[in-house]
């Protein structure tokens, strides 16, 4: 499964003095969760037992394991003011909660002894696949600082949140030692692939 989002966050400040005033905010979002494991997953089509199929995509075995997504970071915001007939101060802070990996697609296996034959479009005879689960976007942040007197000094930053890594796919091992029959276009007799997840861009 998919990681969760992590929350996000607010923190605002306000001060004000008849001489001098300081006010500070700092807020961090919350971060996304990483996504589950695929499980292995293991075909053995014993000889003698045929498969026959009609109709698109009607796949003579299909075996994948997928990693889960990561979820994405929460975002932040932060906004200080201060104000006074003096000297006055404000920092606002925010940063962006760093997103979760994505899971790893585990093992395919598939050992086939049995005649496969499919008759339809996009209708493989074996389809294996492993795919790791692509990494969640990280948190944004938004921060903000104001201030007012004689002598007046304000500072913001903003940090976005970190990208998720992605996922790393399996093995897949595919092993036929029979007949396999494709009629329809696009139907492969063999399709095995490993993909890994993609990596999650950072927050702003």
């Amino acid at each position: 499964g998919g990681g969760g989002d992590g929350g996000y966050s607010v923190a605002a400040a306000l001060a004000v003095g008849d001489v001098g005033a300081v006010s500070g905010a700092i807020s961090v979002g919350g971060s996304g969760g990483d996504g589950g494991k695929g499980g292995v997953v293991t075909v053995d089509h014993a000889s003698g037992v045929a498969i026959d199929t009609t109709g698109a995509r009607s796949v003579g075995i299909f075996a994948q394991s997928v990693g889960g997504g990561g979820g994405n970071g929460g975002w932040s915001g932060a906004i200080a003011a201060a104000a006074s007939g003096g000297v006055s101060a404000s920092i606002g802070v925010a940063v962006g909660g760093g997103a979760g990996d994505g899971g790893v697609g585990d093992a395919v296996r598939i050992d086939t002894a049995g005649s496969i034959h499919t008759k339809g479009v996009d209708a493989a005879g074996l389809y294996a696949q492993s795919v790791g689960g692509g990494g969640g976007t990280g948190g944004f942040a938004l921060a903000g600082a104001l201030s007012g007197g004689t002598a007046a000094g304000a500072v913001s930053v903003g940090v976005g949140g970190t990208g998720g890594g992605g996922g790393m796919a399996g093995t897949v091992t595919v092993l036929s030692v029979t007949d396999i029959l494709t009629e329809g276009d696009r139907s492969a007799g063999i399709f095995a692939q490993a993909v890994g997840g993609g990596g999650g861009s950072g927050g702003f």
